[in-house]
């Protein structure tokens, strides 16, 4: 545990002769669990479909479903989420994408948040020159982070890397 030493103005001074008291400070990736119990968002960036790359456009929702995860000592939750969205200029047209998973989450502080994901996901897509589409169905891991703009807002910037989409976005904290 750190200790943070407080000045008799309250302000941190860990050089000065005088201490008031010590108040101590989590640690990374133990802290309190977070309030939110919903989130919504977007994020665009390359998608794949079909073996062509396009604009993804990727909306998501998902529900806090396990408030502290798997292990105890730090401070995880687990969500199940969905996400769907379309894939922009791809030859054969615009393909819609889905996944739906668990997504297990570990902050680190009140900035950083890393995660996880893994469930499944779909591709439905059009056949040039046809009426109809080919549809896909496939299991979907992911990795991520989200990053908050500040302490009390309610907005985070996420990044997410998997084999179907490489993408950035906001996300609102409910």
């Amino acid at each position: 545990m750190k200790l943070c030493i407080l000045d008799r103005d309250g302000t941190i001074n860990e050089d000065s002769e005088e201490f008031v008291k010590s108040v101590p400070t989590e640690e990374e990736w133990k802290g309190k669990s977070s309030t939110s119990s919903a989130q919504v968002g977007a994020m665009t960036g390359l998608g794949l479909a079909g073996g062509n790359a396009g604009l993804a456009m990727i909306f998501q929702g998902s529900k806090k479903v396990i408030e502290r995860g798997f292990v105890p000592d730090l401070n995880d939750s687990v969500w199940l989420e969905a996400q769907a969205g379309w894939i922009f200029f791809i030859p054969s047209g615009n393909p819609f994408t889905y996944s739906a998973h668990l997504r297990w989450d570990f902050v680190k502080d009140g900035t950083w948040t890393l995660y996880g994901i893994g469930g499944f996901g779909g591709l439905i897509q059009p056949i040039s020159g046809t009426t109809t589409s080919l549809a896909s169905f496939y299991p979907r891991t992911a990795l991520g982070a989200a990053m908050n703009l500040a302490t009390s807002s309610p907005m985070q910037l996420r990044i997410e890397l998997s084999q179907t989409w490489t993408t950035a976005g906001i996300t609102f904290v409910f």
